[in-house]
C-alpha cells in the first residue's frame, strides 16, 4: 500500500476491519490504526473516517 491514502471503501473497510480486532476493553491510537493497515502517516484520516461513521461511539478508540 502507499503511504498516503485516500477515504476509500477499500481504506474503510481496513479501517473497521482493524479496530473490530481490538479486543473489548483495550485501546489503539488512530496512529496504530494507520500502521495496522499500512497507512503509517495517516493517523488523520483514521480520525476523520472514524468522526464521520461516528464509530468512537461504539469502539475502543483513543487519541494519546
Amino acid at each position: 500500500m502507499s503511504e498516503t491514502a485516500a477515504l476509500t471503501d477499500d481504506f474503510a473497510y481496513a479501517v473497521l476491519s482493524a479496530v473490530a480486532e481490538i479486543p473489548e476493553g483495550k485501546v489503539a491510537t488512530y496512529g496504530q490504526i494507520a500502521r495496522l493497515i499500512g497507512y503509517p502517516k495517516n493517523a488523520r484520516l483514521v480520525r476523520a473516517f472514524s468522526r464521520m461513521r461516528n464509530i468512537t461511539a461504539t469502539i475502543p478508540v483513543t487519541v494519546w
